[in-house]
């Protein structure tokens, strides 16, 4: 018995569809429609009565129009949409998921209920969280251990971000650099870089800009993709190997 029947009159939920094949896309396609599955070998198919929600983060609209994702699956699954904006969107949500994970670690540790510092919260406010709430849920986890269990400081989250696999946190009291293992911001960065540029009269600066941002696209698309490299490679439309040059790994 598969999910789809498992999950008769209820909900099934899908994640990641954006990321599908194109023959599960018409296998999936085909079931919507006909409200039928078919069980690996059998003859016969099977009437299903199941609720579809399904989730991505890619732009699925913009996909069918590279022929990458069905324009006629998308209009089936996109009756109704939801949009969830990125947590960079809603900083002010950072306090409250903040305290919900710290809540949940301290419970798994076993340890006594942990706070956080509000100079320590705002550093956190003040990130563009690129890989979303999960990235914010590795943040704290670290700066919790580096705390040992007690309310987390300032120190505690700047140890964190500087330990995170994310390359695209900023201590905005530091200052940016995109070869440091301190993360930067970037528009601030290439401010920064042009002016110094121009001053010194150097030349070549976009192909230097450009390999900085290469190695730092390597690195995201690999911790996103929690290290498959042909994952993260087809994210980026790069070869592997050209991946594990720029991300040095």
């Amino acid at each position: 018995m598969g999910y789809f029947e498992r999950a008769e009159g209820s909900t099934l939920f899908l994640d990641e569809i954006g990321d599908i094949s194109w023959s599960t896309q018409i296998k999936l396609l085909r079931t919507l429609q006909e409200h039928t599955i078919q069980r690996l070998g059998a003859d016969n198919a099977r009437k299903v009565d199941v609720r579809i929600v399904a989730a991505t983060h890619r732009d699925l609209e913009n996909m069918t129009g590279k022929n990458e994702f069905r324009e006629d699956l998308y209009h089936r699954l996109s009756v109704i949409e939801i949009c969830m904006p990125s947590l960079r969107e809603r900083l002010d949500d950072v306090p409250l998921l903040a305290d919900y994970f710290l809540g949940r670690f301290c419970k798994e540790y076993g340890c006594a209920p942990s706070g956080i510092e509000p100079d320590a919260l705002e550093l956190l406010k003040q990130q563009m969280w690129p890989g979303n709430v999960r990235q914010l849920q590795n943040v704290l986890r670290k700066a919790l251990l580096n705390a040992n269990h007690l309310n987390i400081g300032l120190n505690d989250v700047r140890e964190a971000l500087k330990q995170t696999s994310h390359p695209a946190l900023v201590d905005p009291r530091a200052a940016p650099s995109p070869s440091g293992n301190a993360a930067f911001d970037m528009e601030s960065w290439v401010r920064e870089e042009v002016k110094k540029a121009a001053d010194k009269g150097s030349e070549n600066l976009r192909e230097q800009l450009v390999e900085s941002l290469d190695i730092l696209l390597a690195r995201e698309s690999l911790s996103m993709c929690e290290g498959n490299r042909s994952k993260a490679a087809k994210l980026l439309g790069v070869t592997r190997r050209t991946l594990r040059e720029r991300a040095g790994k």
